[in-house]
């Protein structure tokens, strides 16, 4: 199965909606901070991807967006929203009620999780997408 990645201008645009639906401050701290996030789940050394697995993926993108605050605002929401994007995009949902992922994102934010913590969360709480399924 080919994975399907996002790119920069995928990030921008859940961030844009985003603040568009929940408010905030729109803008960006270092644009090419967007470019690099949308590339580390993707990242290979050595012939070895760094990152191995959807949900270590969706986790590098949640982590990565929610900690580095490369938006002025909205990055743990932004965070949410490229990581279940991705997830979607590839052929899972991820099922959690608003107060379990608020949790979550705070959790990563204040890095009490760090990245394989998160991947697991996130396969806990993903199903196969009834369209892909």
């Amino acid at each position: 199965m080919t994975v399907v990645y996002l790119e920069p201008d995928d990030i921008r645009l859940i961030h844009e909606i985003a603040i568009s639906r929940y408010g905030g401050v729109p803008g960006e701290r270092e644009p090419e901070l967007v470019e690099y996030l949308a590339e580390k789940p993707s990242s290979v050394v050595f012939g070895r991807e760094l990152f191995p697995g959807l949900f270590m993926k969706a986790a590098v993108y949640l982590v990565s967006i929610a900690q580095i605050h490369c938006f002025i605002d909205g990055n743990k929401r932004t965070a949410w929203g490229c990581a279940s994007t991705f997830l979607e995009l590839n052929g899972y949902e991820l099922w959690a009620d608003d107060d379990e992922v608020y949790q979550l994102c705070l959790n990563i934010a204040n890095k009490r999780l760090d990245t394989e913590q998160v991947a697991a969360w996130i396969e806990s709480h993903a199903r196969p997408s009834q369209s892909k399924a």
